[in-house]
């Protein structure tokens, strides 16, 4: 069964979209609209401001019924589908996502580094200095592998992460 669907645009009729502000405070036009499809309740657009990267997308929240986890531009909302409500909300400049399904976990990609997001919310993050770009993630045996850019130099660095704690396993001089 669908749960949502992204749309190109605002419809331009009635019912108006439910806007979603990652400050609370301010009003914004079109951003990133999807359209929801809640389990026994009539379907909703909710129209969501986006951050400062290109990256938009959504997926389902990791163990939850009914929340979705939207990427609007890099911003993360946490919505309740049928309470047209954000759990949670928060400016992370997203750029994209790996999805570590056996785990239940979503590896959330920054300019700078990774956020680990489970059933429970954030479990680990971990920052990268002067990075400009992380590529190549792939997990086997508990272990997150991927490569990160470190400037100024641009070089590549590879690097193994403990899944579970977010802790540098290895990190190592990869390719140009």
């Amino acid at each position: 069964m669908k749960i949502f669907e992204i749309l190109q645009g605002l419809p331009g009729i009635q019912p108006y979209p439910v806007q979603f502000t990652n400050n609370k405070k301010s009003t914004h036009s079109e951003g990133f609209v999807v359209k929801f499809f809640p389990s026994n309740k009539e379907a909703w657009i909710g129209n969501f401001q986006r951050g400062l990267s290109h990256y938009s997308h959504v997926f389902e929240y990791p163990g939850r019924e009914n929340l979705l986890m939207v990427i609007a531009g890099g911003d993360v909302y946490v919505v309740d589908i049928n309470q047209k409500h954000v759990v949670d909300v928060f400016s992370a400049g997203i750029t994209s996502v790996f999805l570590v399904p056996i785990k239940n976990l979503m590896i959330l990609i920054e300019y700078d580094g990774l956020i680990s997001f489970g059933t429970e919310g954030i479990i680990w993050r971990y920052d990268i200095r002067n990075c400009d770009g992380i590529r190549k993630l792939s997990y086997s045996n508990n272990v997150l592998e991927g490569e990160f850019c470190q400037v100024p130099e641009d070089n590549w660095y590879k690097f193994q992460i403990d899944i579970n704690s977010g802790k540098l396993i290895e990190k190592s001089i990869g390719t140009h």
